[in-house]
């Protein structure tokens, strides 16, 4: 019953930490354009500028002039009638056979989502609107208040919070976080504190973590991913995965691989293992193994993460999981005793040298 009463946002137990007022124009720049586009018409090289320096957009795609290419030219795909052959050119990829390249990833998820968007327009500018962005803030600190072990209350600080439009999914930057309004349409009032908590989660963590560990090698930021979504998807994600996905609206090709990749993982650890074992042994050379590990984890690490999350929590050491939520690892090592106990894959004594190593 507390755990419910503080969800819904009443003054119990509520953290005096200040609150943003959550930013939307870069959703009003989106639907400006989107209209503007409709009729056939493309928008000037000033109102794209004034479209990027939205703060959401600012946030999300300020220093990655790839994610604009993306989104101006998924716009243009999806709601200017002149470029039906872009669409279908993007539509009719199969995710299966563009795993391996991320611009188009993220172009066909990208127009999927705004695709789906033209289906209830109108209800989403009214969402736009939705009090629920009164009180949604409040209610996901709390809720990653209840999450961690020793909370500093002061650390729990989010410099932005943005919603727009771009593929299904959040983020959290270092200058705040971003979430798409689709995304929010779809979810439950409480999923969307669980999914704003998460992100808040990767906001706090930055407070504690050695900022030169992911800098180290492509292995030691791969590994510092895998624990930090890891332990956030414990927050936002249900024992049956396959829930969460279909909450969340993912296209089945995409929530189908998503399921393949968390069932894959003790096969998928398996090689990463072989992997370091191949080069500690000198029979791959380190521009072998940089190719070998560069986004080794598909989907940013979550599905693998959370398979490994999930059956240190079963197991009865989640306090540990989170006490130590800042140390990829300790993590590893966690994982590691549990999976000797539940008959999971475990990492090679030599894995484990290098990996104290990185230290």
């Amino acid at each position: 019953m507390k755990k419910i009463f503080l969800i819904l946002g009443m003054t119990v137990a509520t953290m005096s930490v200040a609150q943003n007022e959550i930013d939307f124009s870069s959703v009003d720049e989106f639907f400006k354009l989107a209209d503007k586009l409709e009729t056939g018409i493309e928008p000037t090289d000033e109102e794209w500028k004034q479209f990027f320096d939205s703060h959401g957009y600012s946030v999300s795609a300020g220093k990655s002039p790839l994610r604009k290419k993306i989104i101006m030219k998924m716009m243009n795909a999806a709601f200017n009638p002149n470029c039906q052959s872009l669409q279908d050119s993007v539509f009719t990829l199969f995710y299966e056979k563009i795993m391996d390249n991320p611009e188009l990833m993220l172009s066909k998820m990208t127009l999927e989502n705004y695709l789906d968007m033209k289906n209830h327009f109108l209800e989403l500018k009214t969402f736009r609107n939705s009090d629920i962005f009164k009180t949604i803030e409040a209610d996901a600190k709390n809720r990653l208040r209840e999450f961690l072990v020793n909370p500093v209350d002061s650390l729990i600080i989010i410099p932005s919070i943005s919603v727009l439009c771009y593929e299904y999914e959040g983020q959290s930057k270092d200058n705040g976080i971003v979430m798409d309004l689709n995304l929010l349409y779809k979810l439950s009032y409480l999923g969307t504190v669980d999914f704003l908590a998460h992100e808040m989660f990767h906001t706090y963590r930055r407070n504690f973590t050695n900022q030169n560990f992911p800098k180290i090698s492509e292995f030691t930021n791969q590994l510092d991913h895998l624990q930090d979504e890891a332990i956030a998807d414990l927050i936002d994600k249900k024992e049956n995965i396959w829930e969460t996905l279909s909450m969340k609206g993912l296209p089945a090709p995409i929530a189908d691989m998503y399921i393949e990749t968390y069932n894959s993982t003790p096969l998928i650890l398996a090689r990463l293992d072989s992997i370091i074992c191949s080069f500690t042994d000198n029979k791959i050379t380190t521009e072998q193994f940089n190719k070998e590990i560069k986004n080794y984890f598909f989907f940013g690490g979550h599905p693998n993460g959370y398979y490994m999350a999930k059956l240190i929590k079963n197991a009865g050491f989640e306090d540990e999981l989170k006490k130590y939520f800042y140390n990829p690892v300790a993590f590893i090592k966690l994982y590691n005793k549990v999976a000797k106990i539940r008959s999971e894959y475990v990492f090679s004594e030599k894995f484990i040298s290098y990996l104290e190593d990185m230290k």
